[in-house]
């Protein structure tokens, strides 16, 4: 029947959630070769509230950055009338081979550039079905890819054309190897960075569910070998925020004309920035997306549990299957799920895991239907070897995707949810697990906010020299206010918000106050649990009285 239907949307007017916690950054390095965004010229952070500002910015997932790649054909026998040349492409990506036309020769095709133009027309009459466009360039038919495919038609032997039996007609098939008029493909890099953000904004829940929106602060450099021995721009991204980043998605990925590799350097580099930023009391967790694309087997990867670096998590998922797989595939580097793991971290409250099965499932219907690591490894092609990989990779302290119930298959059983919420540091620290330094952080900056009108201030001795009561209970006031413990649960307090358990705040009376002008505060926090393991022991009695 004839219908018109009204759909009505959320989330444009860009409200947001109380508090901060949410609040995300993502740092993305291109290649040095590579051009920055236009918007991203003169400035290269840029604030995000959802996916459409991205867009409004000229990163919009269409391969605006694309360089695409196209064979060539050059015709050396015009052939017989009704000889027929049919082009095909196997796409690189899925196997699917697509025929692109096909060309029929008549009288009136009487030279070689004719023929190649008449080839041109069959393959262009077809692109609005195929994407593929035929152009004539120096009497030569060149064949462009359309967007999406990067470099991946670069390798193999992806074009190919065949004639009809009997046929006469001839001609050179060329490649996308950048000699006889052919262009070799590089892929965008822009759309990686399209992908993260919308993964991120998707786990806040503003693609799909149209929740209250998200805030991200996006930052687009061109790597460089000294990067990845710094990552000063993680300072400069928590500058631009004024310290407001509470997560932060780096990626690893651009250097040179190449994409850097992979090594532990990286980590101990942004520890560094982390440790930078707890001293100027605007802390802030970070999530590392490395590219571990030369890495045939992922359990060849280094362990990073001797590192000692508590703020930085290494996270080494990707779709194996649907759009991540497929950036992978034409960027030839590791996109991985940084920004979907980003936006799990966002929408947890602080003292939650974001591998919590019942809160976090990380599947979509476009994506994560399939699983795979970022080196390109599905856990498919991994079989009976999956759950001792899995187990290798966890035990060296990285982060992945996992499927519960089914091991490959997530849109039918289960769900995609997070493996481990483990840091780059040994299981003995008190900051081992993200949501640990997630929930120090908030305290830290709570308690010296609170406590900083006291700063300056007058305090008070008995005729002993110790503290007065009331100086006491003043300044436990100021702690407990955001800790909320001893002096009672505060409304608006972290015990009453149930971010940590219990917690207090002490202050010796017999500090020499007087002599060294320095009073010491302490905090005491007991966390909110978070259960890592259980354990079910079941099995048949003969009496459940016995």
């Amino acid at each position: 029947m004839f219908n018109l239907k009204v759909n009505r949307t959320n989330g444009g007017i860009g409200r947001q959630a109380t508090g901060t916690d949410y609040y995300s950054g993502i740092l993305y390095y291109l290649k040095s070769t590579s051009s920055l965004p236009t918007a991203f010229a003169t400035n290269q952070i840029q604030p995000l509230t959802s996916i459409l500002d991205l867009v409004a910015l000229g990163i919009d997932g269409k391969s605006g950055d694309e360089t695409r790649a196209a064979g060539s054909y050059l015709n050396t026998g015009i052939g017989s009338n009704g000889d027929t040349a049919t082009f095909t492409f196997t796409d690189p990506i899925t196997g699917v081979v697509i025929t692109l036309g096909t060309y029929t020769k008549v009288t009136g095709d009487s030279t070689a550039t004719l023929v190649d133009t008449g080839c041109a027309a069959s393959i262009n009459a077809l692109t609005y079905i195929h994407g593929f466009v035929a152009s004539i360039s120096t009497a030569t038919l060149v064949i462009t890819c359309p967007a999406g495919y990067g470099l991946s038609p670069n390798s193999g032997t992806p074009f190919a054309v065949t004639y009809s039996a009997g046929a006469t007609i001839a001609g050179t098939l060329t490649q996308p190897t950048g000699s006889l008029s052919t262009i070799q493909g590089v892929g965008s890099e822009q759309d990686a960075i399209y992908y993260h953000v919308r993964e991120a904004f998707r786990m806040q829940g503003v693609v799909n569910n149209s929740n209250a929106q998200g805030k991200i602060w996006l930052g687009i450099y061109k790597g460089a070998t000294a990067t990845y021995s710094a990552f000063n721009e993680v300072l400069s991204m928590q500058a631009f925020a004024v310290g407001q980043i509470k997560q932060l998605l780096v990626c690893g990925i651009g250097t040179s004309s190449a994409f850097t590799t992979f090594a532990t350097s990286q980590i101990t580099a942004l520890q560094v920035q982390v440790a930078a930023l707890q001293v100027l009391n605007t802390p802030l967790r970070i999530i590392y997306q490395p590219n571990l694309k030369s890495v045939a087997d992922i359990t060849a990867v280094t362990n990073l549990l001797t590192l000692n670096s508590d703020g930085v998590q290494c996270v080494i998922a990707q779709d194996g299957g649907n759009l991540g797989y497929k950036l992978f595939k034409a960027l030839g580097a590791s996109v991985g799920s940084g920004g979907t793991i980003l936006g799990g971290w966002a929408a947890a409250k602080v003292m939650q895991s974001a591998g919590w099965r019942g809160g976090f499932n990380f599947v979509d219907s476009l994506e994560y239907t399939t699983l795979a690591f970022c080196n390109g490894q599905s856990f498919a092609s991994l079989g009976a070897n999956l759950y001792s990989t899995q187990t290798t990779v966890d035990s060296y302290g990285y982060v992945f995707l996992m499927n519960e119930t089914s091991p490959q298959s997530s849109a039918l059983f289960g769900g995609v949810f997070l493996s481990n919420d483990q840091m780059c540091v040994t299981a003995t620290s008190d900051y081992a697990y993200m949501p640990n330094g997630r929930t120090i952080d908030k305290a830290s900056v709570g308690v010296r906010a609170a406590i900083l009108p006291a700063l300056g201030g007058n305090v008070y001795f008995n005729a002993d020299g110790t503290l007065t009561t009331n100086s006491l209970l003043y300044l436990q006031h100021l702690g407990d206010s955001v800790i909320g413990g001893k002096s009672g649960v505060t409304v608006g307090s972290m015990v009453q918000a149930g971010e940590i358990s219990d917690g207090q705040t002490i202050i010796s009376p017999t500090q020499n106050v007087q002599g060294t002008n320095m009073l010491t505060v302490t905090i005491s926090i007991i966390q909110a649990g978070v259960l890592r393991q259980i354990t079910i022991n079941i099995g048949f009695k003969a009496s459940l009285t016995a």
